[in-house]
């Protein structure tokens, strides 16, 4: 009641301050921003495994199954674990309780997808660990071709040169291309020239491995000048991979 009496002894002062008020809010409304995709933290996060040339099954079954199994008995507050399994591909999803602390589960998901490598196919790589937010939701998905380029000279001009181009734009967000064929060099073993030659598919990879380092040499001093020495061992063509030593002989 005292506001209405209020009101009434002092009508004027009233009518101006909800003047005011009036004036202010519409300001306020116009200078607010306005997001169409807010910001929302989703306790939910995406482990991305690759193996290329793995087929889906053997992916569930021999990466999928260890990785969802060590999610689960590892890292706290997991509400469901489920996987998508593809060739080459094991996507790991992982969503969590709403009191779960995401910056902590990121961190035990990493420590645990390293300790199960040692479990996995030989030459596994350490999984893409994302966490899920309404900013990484793609809204445009661009698709490149070529009449004049390779499929590995297409995909390498969408990593490269136009991630960067695209890289400058404030805000965004990129994700590496899919799809596309990258550049690799397959070496096909025939089993009757290795027998020939007393020579097994393990040692031919080891000679590959071990040629195919870059280390450092020291540094050279002449005079006041410095030079970096580096032994670079990595072939850069089918040449150079042609006349990599396989084995050494005993010589007598």
């Amino acid at each position: 009641m005292w506001l209405v009496k209020l009101a009434l002894r002092q009508r004027y002062t009233v009518g101006v301050l909800v003047i005011l008020l009036l004036l202010f809010g519409i300001r306020s409304l116009q200078k607010t921003s306005t997001d169409i995709l807010p910001s929302i933290d989703i306790p939910y996060v995406n482990v991305l495994w690759q193996y290329p040339g793995l087929s889906a099954s053997e992916m569930a079954s021999k990466i999928s199954s260890f990785s969802e199994i060590a999610i689960m008995n590892n890292v706290d507050d997991v509400k469901r674990v489920q996987s998508e399994n593809g060739n080459g591909y094991s996507l790991i999803q992982v969503s969590f309780h709403p009191r779960a602390k995401l910056a902590v589960a990121l961190s035990q998901i990493t420590s645990v997808s390293q300790t199960i490598l040692k479990r996995l196919p030989n030459g596994m790589t350490p999984p893409l660990i994302v966490n899920y937010t309404t900013s990484s939701v793609p809204i445009l998905q661009l698709a490149v071709s070529s009449q004049t380029m390779t499929q590995s000279q297409l995909y390498d001009y969408a990593r490269l040169t136009l991630r960067r181009q695209l890289q400058s734009i404030p805000g965004l967000r990129l994700s590496l291309p899919f799809g596309g064929a990258p550049r690799q060099l397959m070496i096909d073993i025939d089993p009757d020239r290795l027998q020939v030659h007393g020579l097994t598919a393990k040692e031919v990879a080891m000679a590959i491995s071990q040629q195919n380092i870059t280390l450092p040499a020291g540094i050279l001093r002449e005079g006041k000048v410095a030079f970096t020495v580096s032994t670079n061992g990595s072939p850069e063509g089918v040449a150079e991979f042609k006349a990599i030593p396989l084995k050494i002989a005993n010589m007598v």
